[in-house]
């Protein structure tokens, strides 16, 4: 997307067999950012039978994912960079899966979401505003307003800072801040919505949604967990312990075992 590149940085990813995965950050969050986004997208009401542009899309970090799980032909991508998506194809799905998805990509640096010629109903710019010029970003949500279906919504990700980037060149690997309200600044300005996404980042980002004011603000459609009936049974020995335990206290000892197991999870998250 305009990229300038530090040559020595490109140079260590480019001759690395998981450069593709560093170049896009931290290697070892590859996976959890991948599902992190995926999983927010599903929450916004991405289904199977949905198109969807990945801006910006890598080593197929994200892609991969979204390209099984959407129908054949609805997985869209836009990557400058030939050889990160070359090698993402190569590491991460395989050539059968484009045989399998059909794929659509572009190499186009511009921020041309209309290169495709149709409209779609997610966008997705996952660490694409963290590095890029105010014309750049500018540039991307008027192309937006274009690419985007009457009912579609465009998730992004942002730094925040006291202060927003206000130099004229996409910075790589070095991110870039931005304040909420140059967002919607800039948004309100080519006559989009923007409205800011309760959802967690493994590297602190922050999410935004982009919307055609005509339509109502997107929410996470977070289903909520079943309810427990917990049936008490007659004890059988009024000595054994587990015929004195009340419902409640044995629905406090299933979370404790429950906190436990994923006490693991959320301290990978917090790295």
């Amino acid at each position: 997307m305009a990229t300038v590149v530090e040559p020595e940085f490109l140079k260590q990813c480019v001759f690395n067999p998981l450069g593709h995965r560093t170049f896009v950050g931290p290697p070892e969050k590859f996976d959890i950012i991948a599902a992190s986004q995926f999983h927010l997208l599903s929450l916004l009401g991405l289904r199977e039978e949905h198109a969807m542009l990945d801006i910006g899309c890598g080593g197929l970090r994200g892609g991969r994912l979204f390209m099984t799980y959407l129908l054949p032909g609805h997985y869209y991508a836009i990557e400058p960079e030939q050889w990160l998506l070359d090698a993402g194809i190569e590491r991460e799905i395989g050539r059968d899966m484009l045989a399998l998805k059909r794929p659509t990509f572009s190499n186009d640096s511009q921020f041309t979401l209309t290169v495709f010629k149709r409209q779609f109903d997610y966008l997705l710019a996952q660490s694409i505003f963290s590095h890029a010029a105010p014309s750049q970003l500018r540039r991307c949500l008027s192309q937006a307003k274009l690419a985007l279906a009457p009912e579609g919504v465009f998730a992004a990700t942002y730094i925040p800072g006291a202060k927003s980037y206000d130099g004229d060149a996409w910075v790589y690997p070095g991110p870039v801040e931005y304040t909420f309200e140059d967002l919607h600044r800039v948004a309100r300005s080519v006559d989009l919505a923007c409205l800011a996404l309760d959802w967690p980042h493994p590297n602190g980002q922050r999410w935004v949604a982009f919307y055609h004011p005509t339509r109502r603000p997107p929410h996470l459609e977070i289903p909520c967990a079943p309810r427990t009936t917990v049936i008490e049974r007659p004890a059988r020995n009024e000595t054994h312990s587990e015929g004195k335990l009340h419902a409640i206290a044995r629905v406090g000892r299933s979370a404790g075992i429950w906190l436990r197991r994923i006490a693991p999870l959320t301290q990978h998250w917090a790295k």
